[in-house]
């Protein structure tokens, strides 16, 4: 194994971008459930209702549709590295319209000259940005209670990982890790209509306008795979799976208190070769690569995704020397598509090399 194969474990990258559901008609996660089981209730029902008895109707339809484990659910996924960031709008042909986005950082390190247990330290970091913005239609329409929400949510994540890197074979290695970190989760809506002030109060740390803190903890088990190809090509494999554990320790609502688990298998596979190009006298590589993701438990449930698949391609500038006490060989820039369950979408990102 080349020295240069050797460090491209060690990747970091920030991707974003945007995309589409292209599926219409497919029901939502439960993150988007109870608000939606509002609408459910009628405006009848509402008319003669007050405040007070409205808020027992909603704070019902949140712990029915398990609303709190949603939200934890969601916190889980942002953590994740693996899944690659995007932007999508999901649109189930509702009058709601869905617009989500994931922002991460992960960096990662393997220390070769750290040895621990028989292997190699691995550390890794992963902070993470997601938010969710939809604009409802009219609750409780014909009612003292009528308005449409406008609602946000934003998600923040830090969680760190330390494992024990092995060789199996030169070009495969095993790492497991722990994980542990921190999230948060806060709700932010405004109303507009005739019941925005009633509605706001009956829905204030229930559905919406609230906010919790909860601890992340879990393992994965990482493989890597490098080989040298003909042709100055490398291939680069890594597969990981991940568990994830939720717990909340604050929260503005009862509600929102719970538990949540659930796993996430990621696999990633490049290619990488020279070009007749250079850029500045430095050496213009070009890469092509595939990655999947398949979530189980709360996760899939909350996102209403089970899986998602990405295809892509970018180009390497090579330098050596632009960084060398940090071990930085280059700087990347990718485009991909992205496909799941009704799920299309695109993600643009740049990246150091390791």
């Amino acid at each position: 194994m080349t020295p240069r194969l050797a460090a491209r474990r060690r990747r970091s990258s920030v991707p974003c971008g945007r995309g589409r559901d292209a599926g219409a008609g497919r029901p939502r996660g439960r993150a988007w459930a109870a608000p939606l089981a509002l609408v459910a209730l009628g405006a009848p029902a509402a008319e003669a209702q007050t405040v007070a008895e409205v808020r027992k109707e909603i704070r019902a339809a949140a712990r029915s549709s398990d609303f709190g484990k949603s939200v934890l659910g969601l916190t889980g996924f942002a953590a994740l590295p693996g899944v690659s960031a995007s932007n999508f709008t999901i649109d189930d042909g509702a009058a709601s319209r869905t617009e989500l986005s994931r922002l991460v950082g992960a960096p990662s390190r393997r220390f070769e000259d750290l040895g621990v247990l028989g292997g190699d330290l691995y550390a890794e970091a992963t902070v993470s940005w997601f938010t969710a913005e939809t604009d409802y239609p009219t609750f409780l329409p014909g009612s003292a209670f009528a308005a449409a929400p406008r609602n946000r949510i934003d998600a923040y994540t830090v969680v760190g990982g330390l494992g024990v890197a092995y060789d199996l074979t030169p070009s495969l290695s095993l790492t497991p890790i722990v994980t542990a970190g921190w999230g948060m989760v806060q709700d932010d809506t405004t109303f507009a209509g005739p019941g925005a002030r009633r509605l706001d109060r009956a829905t204030d740390d229930l559905l919406f306008n609230w906010d919790v803190q909860e601890i992340l903890y879990g393992g994965a088990l990482r493989l890597d795979y490098e080989t040298p190809l003909p042709g100055d090509v490398n291939f680069t494999g890594r597969g990981r799976l991940n568990w994830v554990f939720g717990t909340t320790y604050s929260a503005s609502s009862r509600v929102l208190e719970g538990d949540t688990r659930f796993g996430v298998v990621t696999a990633h596979g490049e290619l990488d070769g020279p070009t007749t190009h250079s850029v500045f006298g430095r050496e213009l590589r070009w890469i092509l690569f595939a990655a999947g993701a398949w979530i189980t438990g709360d996760g899939a449930e909350a996102l209403g995704v089970g899986w998602i698949a990405e295809f892509g391609l970018g180009a390497e500038l090579v330098d050596r020397e632009v960084a060398r006490g940090l071990g930085v060989e280059g700087v990347s820039l990718r485009i991909s598509a992205i496909t799941g369950d009704d799920l299309f979408g695109w993600s643009v990102g740049g990246g150091l090399e390791f």
